[in-house]
């Protein structure tokens, strides 16, 4: 028992040297250049299908309409694909994060597997959009400064005291919202021109 507790004080000592438990403030940033990203590449992606659908049929006003319907799947289906993809890869981050030094990990130090980060994303959603803010006040009651979904799916956000050369992970991260953006790109505009084949009037 005695070297279990002091095997535990050794791992928490050489732990507490190289990260610490993320603060809000840096989750807060890192989620805020995240949105923004998740946003404008939203924006992006929903562009090449409505001019599409523009052309097709002469009507802006149908244009317009299924703006809004690709903005709001690239939207729900990126902002996912986005997050669970880099934050289960062994960057263990999105862009916002790594700007942030910051990394998701299991409680136990584990990379995060895909579907426990689609398991997170969903709930981080869920709680948010049921309960808002008051999702984040356990970062403030918590030792390891866990968030509901953090809690719900045992994971951690933690913070490196140590400065790497981020380049080439913001690199990575950054060739992976392209290649994504450009395969919901071409996704949207099929989808739109096979709904508009079958179904016109669900755009005017």
């Amino acid at each position: 028992m005695n070297n279990l507790q002091e095997e535990q004080s050794i791992f928490e000592e050489f732990r507490t040297q190289l990260f610490e438990y993320a603060e809000f403030g840096h989750r807060l940033i890192a989620s805020l250049i995240d949105y923004g990203i998740v946003f404008g590449v939203s924006i992006i992606i929903a562009i090449a299908p409505a001019i599409t659908i523009g052309i097709q049929s002469e009507n802006p006003e149908m244009a317009g309409g299924f703006y809004a319907f690709a903005f709001l799947f690239a939207l729900l289906t990126f902002s996912w694909l986005y997050q669970a993809i880099t934050e289960s890869s062994p960057l263990r981050g999105t862009i916002g994060k790594w700007l942030m030094q910051l990394e998701l990990q299991t409680d136990t130090g584990e990379e995060v597997g895909f579907w426990k980060a689609t398991a997170r994303y969903c709930i981080h959603i869920l709680v948010g959009f049921s309960i808002g803010i008051l999702a984040y006040i356990t970062v403030f009651l918590t030792d390891k400064k866990q968030c509901l979904h953090d809690m719900a799916t045992g994971t951690i956000v933690i913070r490196r005291k140590q400065k790497t050369n981020a380049s080439l992970p913001i690199i990575t991260l950054i060739i992976t919202a392209v290649v994504l953006m450009l395969v919901f790109s071409i996704l949207t505009v099929l989808l739109g021109s096979f709904l508009y084949a079958v179904s016109p009037e669900l755009f005017r």
